[in-house]
């Protein structure tokens, strides 16, 4: 099992984006839409989560910043823990 932390892997997955949405221009919507827009791999989980639910219930808000805001919080607890 590789070690990496969170940003690094997210660095490493939007550099891959960033190739190949010039690579694959048919696919620059796609690449901007899940990856390239979102600042880290938290904010595409809360996006994606948000988007599921609005999907299943048309009435619900994007919720998308709350929940990226929980799954930092929690992510932040989560590493605090493992170091103590």
């Amino acid at each position: 099992m590789i070690n990496i932390d969170p940003a690094t892997f997210w660095q490493i997955i939007r550099a891959e984006a960033e190739h190949e949405a010039h690579a694959r221009p048919a696919m620059q919507r796609y690449f901007d839409a899940y990856v390239l827009r979102h600042e880290t791999l938290e904010d595409v989980f809360a996006s994606l989560l948000a988007a599921e639910l609005m999907r299943s219930d048309a009435t619900l808000p994007d919720m998308a910043g709350e929940f990226s805001a929980v799954i930092r919080q929690s992510g932040s607890n989560a590493s605090a823990a493992a170091v103590h």
